[in-house]
């Protein structure tokens, strides 16, 4: 929906439009504006919905004519805590179009250039200990400069559950130039508050959670521990100081702007990052999370990086997070191509070196150092499957040589990832492993996209079956394309004859030439794409 208002407030709408398909072209939509006239400017707020079907209530058509911060006051709305991912899925991105820095526009037959970036009606906060790790974003607490603290729980408290939904567009609140918000907009009428403890489970070998913790916006101001203390979202965190019993501290949002911890220069904002490492913990804390929150936090220091929440590994403004691909059905019916030779579905039982095992590509995470499938009975994070001296030619097994498609299969329902990886640098390929790190498995074990917690890396299979049906896939609206000549990174390795582990894995080349070779080897500090797959 597009929504075309007076520039000069107070903003009267008039004009909206519901963007139309535009035909060959998935994902693309087209409006018709209202020209300029002599002098008058126009201001264009574009809202992206998250399903077709998706509907507005209440109906902004009938605002048309009043001033925009009418209907900004009428689209409201109230969240129950704790706000997950799947919600933000289900909710509108709203974005207001600018060229060369300014939102004040002529509109013309010949408009061109214009920037829109739409924003999130929420914030997202990461807590972390230790050592921050931009490349993966992971936390590390290890080594000579180890932290003597374990994260145990995460709670917010006085967490605003009431929301508008559109922000403001004043130019204290909005500037275009960024773009970005910032200032909150809030309707005052709004007033319901709320706690909630994350499970222990969100949280990443004691060190990091992430991709877990959502706000909607919040005005801030004041001094800590001044009248409104409890008043004031904030974090509880519960944690074992060197190796004692689980005792709490308090986290504010002050000096979020680089200024003093003990003032509240900055609000709390919609899609905006708001990283928190914990770099020095001098002992323990309160016995309990009230008596921490009533207690100004000498002994743990932290350290607060502000970004925006920009599209990446975890998060993309197509709200269609993922499509199905069924092995011989829907999205999967092609099973066969020239380059690719027959596509098999994955058996119950493996067929690697240690055959009559039942497997599961969820709990592949590794190298394939032990030469067999990953048994659900053991310990998760060991091993990878097998290493495969060819793709789907002829196997060996006598001189310890096999073929991955015929060992291993496609799994017979998957979910694949709308987008590529891509990094809030804007990065698209990356390594298979960096140093000990396995990054392609750890990008994708860590995408949190619907709020599914159990996205891998494709096995070589899957990747075939995503070539011989990608017609299929790339017709679904809002579907990235593969690319041609684009290259993939599969969990599957590479490695001929006995050996123990391999500097090389199988990649996948998305190609249209009957002649290119789809399957191929690199080694694993390549840089190739990743599209990431669940099993639902």
């Amino acid at each position: 929906m597009v929504l075309q208002l007076e520039a000069g407030e107070p903003n009267i709408i008039r004009r909206m439009s519901e963007g139309e398909p535009v035909d060959g072209s998935p994902g693309s939509y087209r409006v018709e504006l209202l020209e300029t006239a002599g002098s008058e400017k126009w201001k264009i707020i574009v809202v992206g919905q998250p399903t077709t079907d998706h509907k507005i209530n209440p109906d902004p058509f009938k605002y048309l004519g009043k001033p925009y911060k009418d209907l900004t006051n009428a689209l409201t709305a109230t969240y129950p805590l704790p706000i997950t991912h799947s919600m933000l899925t289900h909710c509108e991105t709203v974005g207001m179009a600018y060229l060369n820095g300014s939102s004040d526009l002529k509109v013309s037959e010949c408009l061109n250039g214009l920037s829109i970036k739409l924003l999130r009606a929420f914030a997202k906060v990461d807590i972390g200990v230790g050592k921050y790790n931009e490349k993966n974003n992971t936390w590390s607490n290890s080594g000579p400069g180890k932290i003597p603290f374990e994260l145990v729980s995460v709670e917010t408290r006085s967490i605003r559950k009431d929301a508008q939904r559109f922000f403001n567009i004043d130019k204290e609140t909005f500037d275009p130039s960024i773009p970005a918000v910032k200032k909150a907009s809030i309707k005052e009428t709004l007033v319901n508050y709320g706690t909630c403890q994350y499970p222990s489970s969100a949280i990443i070998s004691g060190t990091y959670i992430k991709n877990t913790i959502y706000f909607v916006e919040n005005e801030l101001s004041g001094t800590r521990y001044d009248d409104d203390h409890l008043k004031r979202p904030r974090l509880i965190i519960g944690g074992k100081y060197d190796g004692g019993p689980t005792t709490y501290y308090r986290i504010d949002f002050s000096g979020l702007d680089g200024g003093s911890k003990d003032s509240f220069t900055s609000d709390i904002l919609r899609n905006h990052l708001y990283r928190f490492t914990i770099n020095s913990v001098s002992g323990p804390g309160q016995e309990t999370a009230n008596e921490a929150d009533a207690t100004i936090p000498e002994k743990l220091d932290f350290t607060t990086a502000i970004e925006p929440w920009e599209t990446g590994v975890e998060d993309t403004p197509n709200q269609q997070i993922g499509y199905y691909m069924n092995y011989e059905g829907l999205n999967g019916d092609i099973t066969y191509t020239k380059q690719t030779g027959p596509i098999p579905v994955k058996t119950r039982t493996w067929k690697g070196r240690q055959p009559s095992n039942i497997f599961d590509y969820n709990t592949f995470y590794g190298e394939a150092d032990n030469f067999w499938a990953h048994l659900s009975s053991a310990d998760p994070g060991n091993w990878n499957g097998d290493l495969y001296a060819t793709a789907n030619g002829e196997a060996n097994p006598s001189q310890y040589n096999f073929a991955a498609l015929k060992t291993e299969g496609a799994y017979p329902t998957l979910m694949i990832a709308a987008n590529n990886l891509v990094n809030v640098k804007g990065d698209n390929t990356f390594p298979w492993k960096e140093g000990q790190a396995l990054t392609a498995f750890d990008m994708c074990r860590a995408y949190n996209g619907g709020g599914f917690s159990d996205w891998r890396l494709p096995r070589l299979s899957e990747l075939a079956l995503m070539y011989a049906n990608r017609a299929a896939l790339e017709d679904l609206s809002g579907f990235e394309p593969f690319g041609e000549n684009a290259v993939y990174w599969s969990g599957s390795e590479y490695g001929e004859g006995r050996i123990l582990k391999s500097s090389e894995a199988w990649t996948f080349t998305f190609t249209t030439t009957d002649t290119a070779e789809v399957f191929n080897k690199d080694v694993k500090s390549a840089r190739h794409f990743i599209r990431c797959v669940r099993q639902p």
